[in-house]
């Protein structure tokens, strides 16, 4: 079954630590939201079946792991948001301190980039542009490789994806964040432009009324992302480039992966030290992945 067993059973303890969080933490999830949410799913499931009963030449291995993939994906898709939300119901203290202090070892301009990208409204829209379509042109590019046959590359692009968001959520855990918004710029940005700051800092709110203690009910289809160490949408943008090195359009989705790295601290609400610890977990997990027997050979020149 692809993407492989193991992996599977990666997600399937996803599932169970969802499962056991919603208990330790009191919460529920909203009825009404499940269905839509799990319901892509269970399409790609069914067809998933489907395919492996009616199978026919010359595809039949193509459509069968194409089917299992969008299976994964979407399940994870679920599975992985909550996971990030229930474990924030554990209200760690907030890491915005220690790393404002680290970011003055980078010694860049943090204020100037904010300041130059909220007076260039054309630099703006791409930078959200480039956040909000992560996950489409992620799907799309697997899609892509499954089509064309390039099974072990969608394989590896989706383990790696898989094992770098793991990894974020877990180290994350300790690391929760107002964003830069509240702790660094705040008073800092010429008043004109401040309003055009508020989306820097939307998730405050909700992550906020995610350490409140008791009961809460989630909404699959309404769970925002939160800002915190590491930050994986980095991650996930190295691994978009990595997996297509090789192909017609690693040069495009190159330059996107950048652009997506340079939205980051603009629409996620990051700290540049966070884009520093996704680049570190990706590379990692990357490296390690093609260490292996199954992926040695996989980006080598033909």
């Amino acid at each position: 079954m692809f993407p492989g067993l193991f992996l599977y059973l990666g997600l399937f303890a996803v599932g169970l630590a969802d499962a056991l969080l919603l208990w330790m933490t009191g919460s529920s999830l909203d009825p009404a939201t499940i269905l839509f949410a799990f319901g892509p799913a269970a399409i790609a499931g069914f067809l998933a079946g489907a395919a492996r009963i009616f199978r026919e030449k010359p595809y039949p291995d193509r459509a069968v792991s194409l089917c299992d993939g969008l299976f994964f994906i979407l399940t994870g898709a679920v599975l992985l948001p909550l996971l990030n939300h229930l474990t924030y119901r554990f209200a760690f203290p907030y890491t915005d301190v220690p790393l404002i202090a680290a970011e003055a070892f980078f010694i860049l301009p943090w204020k100037s980039y904010f300041i130059f990208a909220l007076e260039h409204r054309t630099f703006l829209q791409i930078l959200f542009g480039a956040y909000a379509l992560l996950g489409a042109l992620s799907l799309g590019f697997f899609l892509s490789l499954m089509l064309s046959g390039q099974r072990l590359r969608g394989e590896f692009y989706v383990a790696a994806y898989f094992l770098t968001a793991i990894l974020c959520i877990l180290i994350g855990i300790l690391f929760p964040t107002r964003g830069p918004f509240l702790s660094m710029l705040a008073g800092q940005v010429p008043k004109e432009l401040m309003g055009n700051l508020v989306f820097n800092a939307y998730h405050v709110a909700y992550l906020e009324k995610l350490r409140i203690a008791g009961p809460l009910v989630l909404r699959l289809n309404d769970l925002p992302g939160l800002t915190c160490f590491p930050s994986f949408h980095t991650a996930a943008a190295i691994v978009f480039a990595w997996s297509s090195r090789n192909t017609s359009y690693f040069r495009m989705i190159l330059i996107y992966a950048i652009v997506m790295i340079a939205s980051t601290p603009i629409v996620g609400g990051h700290y540049f030290i966070d884009l520093f610890g996704g680049a570190v977990i990706a590379v990692i997990t990357l490296l390690s992945l093609q260490r292996t027997r199954r992926y040695a050979l996989l980006f080598q020149k033909p």
